[in-house]
């Protein structure tokens, strides 16, 4: 057992856990912006892709 006098184990571990926390969170709103970054590129790529086979087809014809 530790030292109850010595409150720098608790406070580390504390620490510790906070911080694991803390990375969780932040890795799972770094992934969660990447899919909507994702999503919202594929959406313009597939609109310019429509909006140049329309112009190319109106110039065709």
């Amino acid at each position: 057992m530790e030292d109850e006098s010595n409150p720098w184990p608790s406070f580390v571990d504390t620490f510790s856990t906070v911080l694991c926390i803390f990375i969780f969170l932040m890795l799972v709103f770094a992934l969660n912006n990447m899919i909507i970054m994702y999503d919202n590129s594929i959406k313009v790529y597939k609109a310019n892709i429509e909006n140049k086979t329309k112009s190319t087809a109106q110039n065709s014809g």
